[in-house]
């Protein structure tokens, strides 16, 4: 029994060394694992922190797209505005200087009209003088009393055109 007992104690000895060492080896991975998810956690703690600031950068730009968005479209709209305003101001000089246009063709026409006139006004004075020297050559001359009465009949329808023609000259 005692031998029995002396090798049940060996056993005993050799087990617990072998659980002291396997209890310090699992201490050592222990302290290991501890320290690799240490590193770990730590490792994730800074790609969190990174990502976040990522997504706060992210955010930031997507509110500065947003603003230059809004700001572009604004700038659209007002070039379109100040766009449609010159058309329209475009449209309304278009239309100033077209019936300027036909004015001052209505100005010609009237200055033609006019010349035509004066000119007609000049002959028949030219024609007036005319047969007034003729007539008063006639009377000096006393030649013929059909004829003299004849030149101051046409003498007098004359005067009656010029004087016609000098009120609708100023009529117009």
């Amino acid at each position: 029994l005692q031998k029995e007992l002396t090798a049940t104690r060996l056993s005993a000895d050799e087990s617990e060394k072998k659980l002291k060492l396997l209890e310090s080896a699992a201490a050592s991975k222990d302290k290991e694992s501890s320290r690799a998810l240490q590193s770990k956690e730590s490792a994730v703690k800074d790609l969190q922190e990174s990502l976040a600031e990522k997504q706060s950068i992210i955010d930031r730009l997507a509110n500065e797209k947003e603003q230059l968005v809004l700001s572009m479209k604004d700038m659209t709209m007002s070039r379109r505005d100040e766009i449609d305003e010159l058309q329209s101001e475009l449209m309304t000089m278009s239309t100033r200087a077209a019936d300027q246009a036909r004015e001052v063709q209505a100005l010609k026409v009237q200055l033609e009209d006019s010349e035509y006139r004066k000119e007609e006004m000049d002959r028949l004075r030219k024609r007036v003088r005319e047969l007034s020297e003729q007539l008063a050559n006639q009377v000096t001359n006393k030649t013929g009393d059909g004829k003299v009465s004849e030149l101051q009949l046409e003498n007098s329808e004359l005067r009656q055109r010029l004087r016609d023609a000098n009120l609708s000259l100023k009529a117009s």
